[in-house]
């Protein structure tokens, strides 16, 4: 826009083909959901919409405006007998239970359930009751998220979202460690810059603070700040520096070097490694334990080349 150059019409056109894949998909997934929803709405079953769900139709304006992976929403604790329950009659499958798993020995160490998803898989929900494992040095509770609420309607069904500050804090404690491509990074970025005003630089410095969540909170500001610097940005930095792990800075820092590496830096190395020690984790059988043991291995030891590249901000020599 700035030179006035006209977008090529063959990019047009692979935008265009991607933009319609994606509505084909989320108009799916969005059908689908909108039925399980309005079960656990009218069983009397509050949530909370997080993360792209909530932008989609908070910030964005549209259902279609990137491909979402699956439908994330949080619950009380106390409500997943009864969760489980209407899992069950809607005949919604877990991989963790293919096998022959109990899907709900999760609770006593993570923050969801596993992935569940429809008969035709066109939908996948990501079933929460925290933001955050137990197992992380970093802490919040339950009851501070739902006190942190504001009313919200997904796909015309009453519901809640964090309010402005929490979910700004959601969006970047739990930005992927290397999953840093412009989609991930344009959320948070988008959503402080539309709604700053609630997001006050003394209070959001102080759930830090009381979260320790210095590491990640660190990172991704450090991030955001290179795709578009921001003085509140770079007073959060500065604060936070002194409580982050030496490492992190660093490898932050060679990140954050180069704009052009940093823009292509996505990759979903770590999340495959996380699948399959969660798939671990969850399986009873010998067999499969040793299965997703060794896939887990295979890719934490013997990455891809491009991931390498991506990962560690390398050029393509």
């Amino acid at each position: 826009q700035k030179h006035n150059l006209p977008v090529p019409s063959d990019i047009q056109s692979e935008l265009k083909k991607t933009y319609d894949k994606i509505t084909k998909e989320n108009s799916l997934r969005n059908a689908e959901a909108k039925e399980i929803f309005s079960i656990i709405y009218q069983k009397h079953i509050p949530f909370i919409i997080l993360k792209g769900q909530a932008l989609a139709d908070t910030m964005y304006g549209s259902l279609y405006y990137k491909k979402m992976n699956d439908v994330d929403f949080l619950v009380k604790k106390s409500s997943l007998d009864e969760l489980a329950m209407i899992y069950s009659d809607l005949q919604l499958q877990c991989a963790a239970s293919l096998g022959g798993s109990n899907f709900r020995k999760q609770e006593k160490f993570s923050h969801h359930w596993p992935p569940f998803f429809t008969p035709t898989m066109d939908c996948v929900l990501g079933t929460h009751w925290n933001i955050i494992t137990p197992l992380s040095k970093i802490k919040i509770s339950e009851t501070d998220l739902w006190k942190n609420t504001v009313p919200h309607s997904y796909l015309g069904l009453p519901c809640l979202r964090l309010n402005d500050l929490y979910f700004f804090f959601h969006l970047v404690v739990h930005l992927a460690y290397y999953k840093t491509g412009l989609k991930e990074l344009c959320d948070p970025l988008n959503w402080y810059r539309s709604k700053q005003g609630n997001i006050p630089q003394d209070t959001f410095l102080k759930l830090v603070h009381a979260t320790k969540a210095y590491d990640p909170i660190y990172r991704s500001l450090s991030l955001l700040n290179r795709i578009q610097p921001n003085s509140t940005f770079q007073t959060w930095i500065n604060e936070l520096k002194p409580f982050t792990d030496p490492f992190i800075v660093k490898d932050t820092a060679i990140r954050c070097r180069e704009l052009y590496y940093l823009v292509r830096s996505r990759s979903t190395q770590t999340s495959r490694i996380e699948k399959n020690y969660a798939l671990f984790s969850l399986s009873d059988m010998f067999y499969e334990k040793f299965y997703f043991l060794m896939k887990m291995w295979k890719h934490f030891l013997w990455p891809k080349k491009q991931d390498v590249i991506y990962m560690q901000s390398l050029d393509d020599n």
